[in-house]
């Protein structure tokens, strides 16, 4: 294999801790930067692992029992990644939980978290101080007797009096949970070597990691592609990493834009949307993003319109369209299970003449199996979109405390199915959406994909989110249409465009609704949350008679 000359040479693990331990003396680590992007706090790796050993004692001497599951409140800062290894070396299985910024306001939130809490049989839960009172109420909201709340404060002074004993390698790591939905949420059991092994492909053949790589991140780290792909991989990559919240990236995408600028980052991780969100950035001229040389793109459908938005934006700031890096994922896989190759243009095809322009996600992965197949199960040929399989068994994890949802996925020789459509063409893999999505309208196939890029072609600046609504007899497409504040007479005139552009790009009626900013939302993964947008129809505008319609 020919590499680049500053190619880190991979070192591969068995457990999550020796790689830390491995990452110690080599003066990196993680860094954590407030709203105007300023650095509040930082740890390195070496201090990490010697914080990580003296609370692993300390949450031994409470008596827990061996791969008893502790919550960890996901928050912006070392603590909860220095508590993430404790759990590592105490033996113990830690689940990242969201934070308080969960989609919804505090009861949403308290709901979402007590039902985590009894998904996960947690026996703790570890979480800021200032989030006591919530924690104690989303355990008694779980139903669940017995569960030990603690802060992050508190844990850095309890006395160490057990012992340090590492979870090896055939052992559960953590419990990474789904961000669907809230009722019923998947909780992935990934074992050690799952974990390490998935993370070694990635940086070696999806993203030929470099040994000087610096990232910079905004995801949330109790999703897959914050927390393994930003966090677990700077560890084992032994790379600097600098984080800002979530929040802080939606509402001032530049904090993001000017801290790879600042520290020169090599790598950075998002959805399809937030690189668009980013070429609205006032003035780039005044950043550099020359160093920029993986801007990663996954968590949902890639959209070519999005990314060629950013590239145009940062031209003049050094920024090369060939640095995109579109990329497949899944939580049971750990992370990547697809990869675009590195430092060339993304390959950009449409599935019939006008038709929305799909983004190849690239190949699979060394010792990842993909294929594509008809419902029947059987393989089917370049170009025809099916249901995606994957086969990946050093890699795949079952689902926490569910052996029939396990089970449900498993298809023939191995293979598993992922949930999601697309095709092949010319060995390039092409995501379509996800087979739920699917619309179905008088005996008709349509992805809801091809109806939002219609009516944002209609009303630019827009955001579009498209769902079908059953009544008595029939089925019914309703397209949210989102954009800045506008009087009654351009809403009307936003209806009538985007529902004509819809009709003759894709040839299907809809009922188009006009919505404020802030209405559409997204998942933790980056996913259009479309069931969201569903849901605020139904609550809000169903019987709202004045309601401009088509």
């Amino acid at each position: 294999m020919i590499r680049h000359p500053d190619a880190l040479t991979r070192v591969r693990f068995s457990t999550l801790v020796e790689g830390l331990e491995y990452a110690a003396p080599m003066g990196k680590g993680w860094f954590f930067h407030n709203e105007s992007g300023r650095l509040v706090s930082a740890v390195s790796y070496a201090v990490a692992a010697v914080r990580a050993k003296r609370q692993a004692q300390a949450l031994n001497g409470l008596g827990f029992a061996r791969h008893a599951r502790v919550g960890l409140i996901a928050v912006d800062s070392p603590d909860f990644l220095v508590s993430f290894f404790a759990c590592q070396y105490a033996g113990l299985i830690s689940c990242p939980l969201p934070t308080i910024t969960y989609v919804g306001g505090r009861e949403a939130y308290v709901e979402r978290l007590g039902v985590l809490i009894r998904k996960a049989r947690l026996t703790a839960v570890i979480g800021p101080g200032e989030l006591g009172d919530t924690v104690e109420e989303a355990v008694r909201a779980a139903g669940m007797s017995g569960v030990r709340v603690l802060s992050y404060e508190e844990t850095e002074t309890l006395p160490p009096k057990g012992e340090v004993a590492p979870l090896r390698s055939d052992d559960p790591a953590y419990i990474q949970y789904s961000s669907g939905s809230t009722s019923d949420p998947k909780g992935v059991w990934l074992t050690q070597s799952a974990i390490t092994s998935n993370i070694a492909m990635m940086l070696e053949f999806g993203l030929e990691a470099r040994a000087t790589n610096v990232a910079v991140s905004w995801l949330p780290l109790y999703h897959d592609m914050g927390f393994a792909g930003m966090v677990l991989a700077s560890v084992l990559g032994i790379s600097d990493t600098h984080f800002i919240a979530p929040s802080t990236f939606i509402r001032n995408p530049e904090v993001w834009v000017r801290l790879m600028s600042e520290k020169r980052a090599q790598t950075s991780f998002a959805p399809s949307f937030a690189w668009a969100m980013a070429a609205r950035v006032p003035d780039p001229a005044r950043f550099d993003l020359s160093g920029l040389r993986i801007a990663g793109v996954g968590g949902d459908t890639v959209r070519i319109e999005d990314l060629q938005q950013f590239a145009e934006a940062f031209k003049s700031a050094g920024f090369r369209e060939e640095c995109f890096l579109p990329t497949y994922g899944l939580s049971e896989a750990v992370l990547g299970v697809a990869f675009h190759k590195t430092g060339t243009a993304p390959v950009v095809r449409s599935l019939m003449p006008g038709g929305r322009p799909l983004v190849s996600v690239g190949k699979p992965l060394v010792g990842v199996e993909l294929i594509v197949v008809d419902a029947d199960g059987h393989e089917v040929g370049e170009g025809i979109v099916g249901f995606i399989w994957v086969r990946a068994p050093q890699i795949w994890a079952e689902y926490f405390d569910d052996p029939e949802g396990s089970a449900a996925s498993v298809r023939r020789d191995g293979f598993r199915d992922t949930g999601d459509m697309g095709c092949f063409i010319d060995g390039n893999l092409f995501i379509t959406g996800r087979s739920k999505d699917m619309i179905l309208i008088r005996g008709r196939n349509i992805w809801p994909q091809d109806i939002e890029l219609a009516a944002e072609k209609a009303v630019p600046g827009s955001m579009a989110a498209a769902f079908s609504v059953e009544d008595a007899d029939a089925e019914n497409v309703i397209c949210f249409v989102q954009t800045p504040e506008a009087g009654e007479a351009d809403t009307r005139g936003f209806v009538a465009a985007a529902a004509e552009s819809v009709l003759s790009r894709v040839g299907v009626s809809v009922e188009v609704v006009v919505v404020p900013p802030d209405t559409i939302s997204y998942t933790s993964a980056g996913k259009l949350s479309r069931a969201a947008a569903k849901e605020i129809y139904l609550k809000r505008f169903r019987s709202a008679p004045d309601q401009p319609e088509t």
